[in-house]
């Protein structure tokens, strides 16, 4: 009888137990995605981090349950290909409805004051660059001395005071919700109409983080302060920029922002692997090398395995940069014999880094080749590297190709050596280097190595 007793308390509290555990949830209605996936993310930065999933019924609703660990922060249900609305998770339930066609669009918080709150700030924020960017045409272009002008001109301002009244509005009442953070970096210095173009972009650049609190981590917790990083960027660009100029710009930009977020060793380190990411994206090496050159993350006693990689990856670059000595390395090629960049004394030598299913590989390679056979002297070897690990997959992409440069894989994709050694992300990538084997070119197009062997 004791046992029997015992097992229902053992039940019961394990009841109570998963009840305390999933004491919130996520829940609601998506009209016209029946029995379709839903997936809950945390957002971190630029990245997604996949939490837990559910399927809709015939009416398109679901229920996904708040665990305990789920710290409040910017979290994203996503339904779809590019179908997805961003919630702030707090201490509270979530019921909402939307539309699979719009999901953004259609979305109604039925229960969420946090959320609600969200949805008002997000509003507000669409509302004011809407008409901000209406204006900006009259306030440059408008002659002054007219009543039209100078109504404009009072519009223009009265928008942003009421913006950011708004938004110190949310902070004062809901102190202790995550979404006061995001309406603290929201906010954006006041522009005054008279400020000419120029004046208005210098002093953005100089009051952009005004007012912007580095030290908090809990912002890594959503994509504001990623987001606010590259606004900050966007004030550097400039359509009429060579790439070049562009890089130049860009390495200003991030002398400034490494400085501001120098106030905190994670805050730095989060901003620097998210610049880093983007930069590779684009291959703009020379941005690169300049963050690995001027990485100091300011002293912290906790060391991890994602701070020592971003270290390693920083070093990399630093190595690896124009100018410096190529990293010697064994791979091996279609017969099995063993490879080091030591043994070649070409005059100039370009490592193709490239995989079997990679798009543009296919695009960029035939183009290579043909300039390769073209060359009467032999000026340039190449050496294409296969980051691959199906040797048939590989075989038949060389043979396919008729790629009768050198070809060598070990076979074990992107965790092979040589790419860990040379900072591969993306292929393609070339590198070209001289008979000392000194870096001289990266190029991204074969434009670009045609001329640079036809002017050297």
């Amino acid at each position: 009888m004791r046992m029997r007793y015992l097992c229902i308390l053992t039940i019961f509290f394990s009841w109570q137990s998963s009840l305390s555990a999933h004491s919130f949830s996520v829940s609601g209605v998506i009209e016209g995605h029946a029995n379709g996936s839903v997936k809950l993310a945390a957002i971190r930065g630029e990245r997604l981090v996949f939490l837990d999933s559910t399927r809709t019924h015939e009416k398109g609703n679901f229920v996904i349950p708040v665990r305990e660990t789920y710290l409040p922060g910017m979290y994203r249900l996503q339904f779809g290909k590019n179908k997805f609305i961003n919630l702030v998770l707090g201490h509270e339930n979530i019921r909402l409805t939307t539309t699979f066609s719009d999901p953004s669009k259609d979305l109604k918080i039925v229960e969420s004051f946090e959320n609600t709150l969200f949805r008002d700030v997000q509003k507000k924020e669409a509302e004011t660059q809407e008409k901000l960017a209406l204006l900006q045409p009259v306030i440059d272009y408008y002659p002054l001395n007219t009543e039209f002008y100078q109504e404009a001109a009072k519009e223009y301002e009265s928008i942003q005071e009421l913006r950011n009244r708004f938004y110190e509005e949310v902070i004062r009442k809901n102190p202790d919700l995550f979404v006061s953070k995001i309406a603290a970096i929201k906010k954006e210095p006041f522009i005054k109409a008279s400020m000419k173009e120029e004046e208005r972009l210098s002093f953005l650049k100089s009051h952009y983080f005004d007012g912007i609190d580095f030290t908090d981590t809990n912002l890594f917790r959503s994509n504001v302060l990623t987001g606010k990083v590259f606004a900050y960027m966007s004030l550097y660009s400039n359509p009429k920029y060579s790439r070049k100029q562009l890089e130049e710009a860009f390495i200003r930009a991030i002398h400034i922002i490494l400085f501001y977020a120098s106030a905190n060793p994670y805050t730095y380190d989060f901003i620097a692997e998210f610049l880093i990411g983007g930069f590779e994206k684009f291959h703009f090496d020379e941005v690169l090398t300049f963050i690995a050159e001027n990485y100091e993350s300011p002293d912290t006693m906790q060391t991890n395995p994602k701070r020592e990689a971003l270290k390693h990856k920083l070093e990399v670059y630093k190595k690896i940069a124009i100018g410096k000595g190529a990293p010697d390395f064994e791979t091996v090629d279609l017969t099995g014999n063993k490879l080091h960049l030591r043994d070649f004394q070409n005059e100039y030598l370009l490592l193709v880094f490239y995989a079997s299913d990679c798009p543009h590989c296919s695009e960029f390679l035939p183009d290579l080749h043909k300039y390769y056979k073209s060359q009467a002297s032999k000026k340039m070897e190449v050496v294409a590297i296969s980051l691959d690990k199906d040797r048939d997959a590989w075989e038949k992409y060389v043979r396919d190709g008729k790629y009768d440069w050198i070809n060598a894989s070990d076979l074990k994709g992107w965790d092979s050596p040589v790419a860990d050694d040379y900072n591969i992300y993306a292929t393609p990538t070339f590198i070209l280097l001289d008979r000392n084997k000194t870096i001289v070119l990266k190029p991204l197009m074969v434009e670009e190595i045609t001329s640079f062997l036809k002017n050297n």
